[in-house]
């Protein structure tokens, strides 16, 4: 690869183990402030990948990591929530998480939205059930297009019949485009 990778090349090419690759780029970007750059190049340090092997660099950039969230950075404030809750290089923490999982969904990050709609529904991780603050993060997560939000979304408007309305099918076809593997199953086996 020549010249100065983005970030999706760069996160490729750390995927694959292409660490030449990727580390000078992953190194910039985390210079620049992109979080999951920073993240990444924690790893690298920590496990020797194309650079060799400091402690005190991996713990320098997974601080700078966790500042980015700091800072705002809704994609980075998911990021942590997620690492808190599973105690992925973090301390398994459920109450951090859900603070960061809660600002990062504010902060409009689809994904966080997603999730703390699914722990309202179902009562998971602290938070109780709540059918109306459910609703409501699916639906902004689903107005920015977040694929498994508009497949969830689209059962709101299935008929008293069970079948689809042509609503739901469009919310379905929108996820199906997006990714969403059951929405592409659901289309496969209902609309031929």
């Amino acid at each position: 690869m020549s010249g100065r990778l983005s970030l999706e090349e760069a996160v490729s090419a750390y995927m694959n183990e292409q660490y030449a690759d990727a580390f000078p780029a992953l190194k910039q970007l985390a210079a620049d402030g992109d979080p999951t750059a920073q993240f990444l190049l924690a790893l690298m340090y920590r496990n020797g990948e194309g650079v060799a092997a400091d402690e005190h660099e991996y713990t320098r950039w997974l601080r700078t990591f966790e500042e980015s969230a700091r800072r705002g950075d809704p994609g980075a404030q998911w990021s942590l929530s997620c690492k808190y809750r599973w105690g992925d290089h973090f301390p398994q923490d459920i109450a951090r998480a859900n603070e960061w999982l809660e600002r990062a969904a504010e902060g409009g990050n689809a994904d966080a939205q997603y999730h703390l709609a699914h722990y309202y529904k179902h009562g998971e991780f602290g938070y109780l059930q709540d059918s109306e603050k459910a609703h409501s993060w699916l639906t902004r997560a689903a107005d920015q297009e977040h694929p498994e939000a508009l497949w969830v979304h689209s059962f709101e408007f299935f008929g008293s019949d069970g079948q689809p309305t042509e609503h739901a099918l469009q919310l379905i076809r929108r996820a199906a485009a997006k990714g969403c593997p059951p929405a592409r199953d659901f289309l496969q086996k209902h609309t031929h």
